[in-house]
């Protein structure tokens, strides 16, 4: 449900497990690669998963949304989004920063279920609750590449907003708080 909608995805057919770097050569300028199926994903994410904060990449989650390796812009490094399987669907977020043949290390992004928009260069991070009420409340996170560094590679937290999960989707976004231009470190 949250996938739907959200455009610059493109997705390539490999045919086996690639070193990051070689991964990296496919990712076009204004998009991303999503591999949905863990056979597929590069050892060094495999590898990365399995540290103490632990993700097992969500069935649901792979065939919805897949694991996405992206560079935001050229020139910043390289970044993967993992679902992870669990009672609240949230990602872990890795970040290429020791090179491309070491594993990546995990950025530090609360627990949500990020989506990457290659279009308006916005990492979006959905706050989904267990506990059902109606209207079911979702939060959101909206984190927009702004170039500079730091250790989240160029993002900066520009909204948070409040909306409602029904059947149709998710809808009825107010805001919570927004970043003014003066806030968001370049």
């Amino acid at each position: 449900m949250i996938a739907a909608g959200i455009a610059g995805f493109v997705a390539l057919d490999l045919a086996h497990a690639q070193p990051v770097d070689e991964l990296i050569k496919h990712v076009p300028g204004d998009g991303d690669v999503v591999v949905r199926r863990l056979d597929d994903v590069s050892p060094l994410v495999i590898d990365a998963l399995k540290e103490p904060f632990g993700c097992r990449p969500a069935a649901r989650g792979l065939s919805e949304l897949g694991i996405i390796t992206f560079q935001a812009t050229p020139g910043f490094l390289p970044m993967t989004l993992v679902p992870c399987e669990s009672i609240v669907p949230r990602s872990v977020v890795f970040l290429f920063d020791r090179g491309l043949s070491n594993p990546p290390r995990m950025m530090k992004f609360p627990h949500r279920l990020f989506v990457w928009n290659a279009k308006s260069k916005e990492l979006v991070g959905y706050a989904i609750s267990d506990m059902i009420s109606t209207p079911w409340y979702v939060g959101r996170s909206i984190y927009r590449h702004v170039g500079g560094g730091g250790e989240l590679n160029g993002f900066a937290l520009v909204a948070q907003e409040r909306g409602e999960m029904t059947k149709d989707g998710l809808k009825n976004w107010q805001p919570i708080e927004t970043a003014q231009p003066s806030d968001i470190r370049r």
